[in-house]
């Protein structure tokens, strides 16, 4: 059993070495590359704008929550400094709880709408994502292009091919940002590379 195993990591090893000195000479045999994924997508200047527009999207949704708490904490006020027996007393305290209804509303609004504009953030980047390393490994002739920590234990760095990725995934973006509407440059760029 012991000899066995030893067997085929002597095997393994030897495909290792083999399957490495191939990758290096790219005329006799497949050319593989490893590309970081999430520095690629958390870097690329869509990522970038993409995180302004979120931000930009949550101050505003916070403006929202933070006027609706005033109003709130305006009917309180009016209520404690009302009568206890005050004939409007009942109808502040029914303002004040549609009131309360109404900022905790606004608050889970809010965040599934931030929610659902981070996903498709994240999908819109993805998807370009993928698109550019595909283009990317036909123009530069690789024949495999792994996802770093996702596909490998080990990389050699003679394999990283994170920079070109990065530099073919933001090729486009002057041309996209002179083409886009004034308006349209606070959310991420949609357009894709062709």
């Amino acid at each position: 059993m012991r000899q066995g195993f030893i067997t085929a990591a002597a095997v393994a090893a030897g495909l290792l070495v083999f399957s490495a000195a191939q990758a290096s000479d790219s005329s006799s045999g497949p050319r593989f590359g490893v590309v970081d994924a999430t520095y690629v997508i958390s870097n690329s200047h869509r990522a970038q704008q993409g995180r302004v527009m979120l931000q930009q999207l949550q101050q505003k949704l916070q403006g929202e929550v933070n006027d609706k708490t005033s109003k709130a904490n305006a009917l309180k006020e009016k209520i404690d400094k009302a009568s206890a027996k005050s004939a409007d007393m009942a109808k502040l305290q029914q303002d004040f709880q549609a009131a309360q209804r109404d900022v905790q509303q606004s608050v889970d609004s809010g965040r599934q709408e931030l929610q659902q504009a981070q996903q498709q953030l994240t999908q819109s980047l993805t998807e370009e994502f993928s698109k550019v390393v595909n283009e990317y490994a036909k123009d530069n002739h690789y024949d495999l292009i792994f996802i770093k920590g996702q596909g490998t234990a080990y990389n050699e760095d003679s394999y990283e091919v994170t920079t070109g990725v990065m530099k073919a995934f933001d090729t486009d973006w002057d041309q996209l940002q002179k083409a886009a509407p004034a308006a349209t440059k606070a959310a991420p760029a949609a357009a894709t590379k062709h």
